[in-house]
């Protein structure tokens, strides 16, 4: 499944017990990375807020150019570590961006942001500390 389908899965179910069962169904490198990079304060991108301009992706996610399970690991050029200057930063986020799906463009702006939960409400730190006890920790 695509992290935005394991989310609209999570956020279809009411009951906690539900959830943690989707998530934990569903653990990957990849479900990990989002949950971490939303949840955690101490990651921080260098990047302005909001949707930069970029050509969304409408093909059904199997066309779609990039995955983002491939693209995830690129989410550490963005950071205020990272050597590329801001500019590049920005010009890189839309191309990854323009290379997968919306839905899960609109993932990766998200978590950007720290917005996931605006997004997908029952995603919360409640559930995430359930179903994956060491994703969110203080650094």
């Amino acid at each position: 499944l695509f992290p935005y389908e394991i989310f609209d899965k999570v956020q279809s179910v009411r009951a906690m017990k539900d959830r943690v069962e989707i998530l934990q169904e569903n653990e990957s490198f990849t479900l990990k990375s989002i949950l971490q990079a939303n949840f955690n304060d101490w990651i921080k991108f260098d990047l302005p807020e909001g949707k930069p301009p970029f050509t969304e992706d409408k093909n059904p996610p199997e066309f779609s150019a990039g995955r983002i399970e491939k693209q995830i690991k690129l989410l550490k050029l963005f950071t205020p570590q990272s050597k590329l200057s801001r500019v590049k930063k920005e010009v890189k986020f839309i191309q990854l961006l323009e290379s997968l799906h919306y839905k899960d463009s609109e993932i990766i702006i998200a978590i950007k942001d720290k917005k996931l939960n605006k997004l997908y409400p029952a995603l919360t730190p409640v559930l995430i500390k359930k179903a994956f006890p060491t994703v969110i920790k203080d650094k």
